[in-house]
């Protein structure tokens, strides 16, 4: 489970992000609540994040993360979310920089394509 801030951060990305590959009302959906929810909680921030509703974001979003859960289309239901058969961690390669405490670096490699818990340059050199 992730904690209250944190899951706060990622879902502000995640919401914020055009190319996260399920929309906000089927993620609502799998998590068994309303996409105005979300945005309430996670955008404006005028409503709290209670418990019950971190643990079962948490656990919707986490599935996500790990590739559990997918967008299916079908000529009687059309697009609908579903948990998979296979889960398949998505991966995409990375190119980017990080900021150390030896000065900035070249950030190589392969990434989670649904993790949204890497800082940006911008947040990184805010701090």
């Amino acid at each position: 489970m992730f904690p209250k801030s944190e899951l706060k951060k990622q879902l502000k990305r995640f919401i914020q992000d055009s190319e996260r590959g399920i929309s906000v009302p089927k993620f609502a959906e799998m998590c068994g609540c309303d996409p105005s929810l979300l945005y309430h909680v996670f955008i404006m921030e005028d409503k709290p994040l209670t418990e019950p509703m971190q643990i079962r974001i948490g656990r919707v979003f986490r599935d996500w993360q790990l590739g559990r859960i997918g967008v299916f289309r079908s000529k009687a239901a059309g697009e609908f979310p579903a948990y998979k058969k296979d889960e398949k961690i998505p991966l995409m390669k990375h190119f980017g920089v990080k900021v150390t405490p030896d000065g900035i670096k070249m950030d190589i490699g392969m990434r989670n394509r649904h993790d949204y818990s890497y800082t940006t340059l911008d947040e990184a050199l805010k701090d």
